[in-house]
């Protein structure tokens, strides 16, 4: 099972890193560059260093909310949650284990309502539905049910996690081939 775990999880990190090239100069490069970086730079410190993915999780977290949030054109009030959370997420990856996992799954839900609210935005606007914001709304419910099932049972929710990780590894091949200005991508809601 272990030697299963390192496929998955070292396959999971190439793929991640695969994405990038394509959404170069893309509205959503910073994102990707987040979620390409996150797992190698995890897995490089927590080697060589006594920081182990608990305590780094929590400010990668941070770091895809923070560049999604477009903090150089916030508000004040943006700024100062976003700040706020910030430092929750630094504290809470010096704490328990399961802290860390609750903040990682928090600021999940916070980038899956930026998602939807970018898809919504997208729809009432061109009235037509964008594959691609479809599938990250997907990706970060993957994400946000593998913390909650690792939370809340580890010997099932690892499989779990196993399993989500297979699955979120397709979805970075569907970012690997499609950007998000692709109209092969957009869906008609009227009939023409």
């Amino acid at each position: 099972m272990a030697y299963a775990y390192a496929f998955v999880y070292y396959l999971s990190m190439v793929a991640w890193l695969l994405p990038l090239l394509r959404q170069y100069k893309s509205n959503l490069f910073l994102f990707f560059f987040v979620l390409a970086l996150s797992d190698p730079l995890t897995f490089l410190i927590s080697k060589h260093s006594p920081l182990t993915t608990i305590h780094i999780t929590p400010i990668a977290c941070y770091l895809a909310l923070f560049v999604l949030s477009d903090p150089l054109n916030a508000k004040n009030l943006k700024k100062i949650f976003l700040a706020f959370i910030g430092v929750f997420g630094l504290l809470s990856s010096f704490y328990p284990w399961q802290l860390a996992y609750i903040y990682a799954s928090f600021s999940h839900s916070i980038i899956l309502f930026i998602f939807i609210k970018r898809a919504l935005i997208f729809v009432a606007e061109n009235g037509r539905v964008n594959l691609f914001h479809m599938v990250l709304i997907l990706y970060e419910t993957s994400i946000i049910l593998k913390v909650v099932a690792f939370l809340t049972d580890l010997e099932r929710g690892f499989a779990f996690f196993m399993i989500t990780n297979i699955f979120q590894i397709f979805i970075a091949g569907f970012f690997i081939i499609y950007r998000e200005d692709n109209p092969n991508l957009l869906v008609n809601l009227k009939n023409e």
